[in-house]
């Protein structure tokens, strides 16, 4: 700036003959930086339907997680049941090879 004061200018006309803006002229505004650019962002996703933070969002997110962790722990317990099955058919296998019967595998065992 110029530590001259400049004429105030015609009503109306923001620039001067020579291109430069005049005083008092309306400056347009500068696009947004930092946080105000975070800001606006901000506004126009959350009303995005994709957008992570939107109450629905969170929501199936966290269903999502519940049914993993809930079949997670189903599976764990198939794999302990299908263990004990095990154990118990060895358990029954080396209590008849001890008193010297022959075991026949049927389908019983549903009588069991």
């Amino acid at each position: 700036r110029s530590p001259v004061p400049r004429p105030r200018p015609a009503a109306g006309r923001p620039w001067t003959d020579d291109g430069r803006r005049q005083w008092g002229a309306r400056r347009r505004s500068l696009p947004p930086v930092g946080p105000q650019l975070a800001k606006m962002i901000t506004k126009f996703l959350s009303k995005k339907g994709f957008h992570t933070r939107t109450v629905r969002n969170v929501e199936e997110v966290w269903k999502r997680e519940q049914m993993a962790e809930a079949e997670k722990k189903k599976i764990e317990q198939l794999k302990r049941e299908k263990l004990e099955e095990q154990q118990i058919r060895e358990l029954r296998a080396l209590n008849d090879k001890a008193a010297g019967r022959k075991r026949v595998e049927r389908v019983d065992w549903m009588h069991e």
